[in-house]
């Protein structure tokens, strides 16, 4: 929906002041002034954003951890959604059923949305004709863009759940990260939309 209009008006109006402010420079100042002015904002504006990356990964390090002394029962567990897009995953696909399986909630309340590409061969044959209770495969039709986002969205089509994560073919998710998030969700004021869980690297030799 935040796509689907361009510009708003504001926008198109401030982006027309601005040429009409750049012409009229360039029509009294000459061409080397104004482009001279143009690169030094360029160039703090980058700083500046720069800048603002850095202070918040200081920041970061001081930051609010939630720990939970305790975590939602079953019967307080609202529906969950998983989003798992997959493209030529077929040899991490039995390590990944294992890791999802061992998900720690309800399975009459747990969605887990495997989303193959159409033509993806390599996947579709890895996966198992007898899936776990709670697991489906969504085929993605073929054609462009072939992107993540455009898999989700397919997916999210199909959601039923109140929560949903979207996990990549390679993770390890802890089993208790679900619960943990419903905990975090309901527990925190409602324009609390999103959570991060703690990120743990097992390749850092790789990049």
């Amino acid at each position: 929906m935040s796509a689907d209009v361009t510009l708003s008006r504001g926008q198109r109006i401030t982006a027309g002041a601005g040429l009409a402010l750049l012409g009229t420079a360039t029509a009294l100042a000459g061409v080397t002034p104004v482009l001279a002015a143009c690169m030094v904002t360029v160039t703090l504006l980058y700083a500046a954003g720069v800048g603002y990356k850095l202070l918040l990964v200081f920041k970061a390090r001081g930051g609010d951890v939630l720990r939970f002394a305790e975590l939602p029962g079953d019967d307080e567990l609202p529906a969950y959604t998983v989003l798992v897009p997959l493209h030529r995953e077929g040899r991490v696909v039995p390590a990944l059923l294992r890791r999802l399986s061992a998900l720690d909630y309800p399975a009459d309340r747990l969605q887990i949305l495997l989303l193959v590409e159409d033509d993806d061969e390599d996947t579709a044959a890895a996966l198992p004709a007898d899936l776990p209770p709670g697991f489906e495969i969504v085929m993605i039709p073929a054609g462009e863009p072939r992107t993540k986002p455009k898999a989700c969205n397919v997916g999210l089509e199909r959601a039923r759940g109140d929560f949903c994560v979207i996990y990549d073919a390679e993770d390890r998710p802890e089993p208790a990260q679900l619960r943990k998030a419903v905990a975090a969700l309901t527990g925190s004021p409602r324009w609390v939309v999103c959570v991060q869980a703690e990120l743990h690297y097992w390749n850092p030799w790789t990049n």
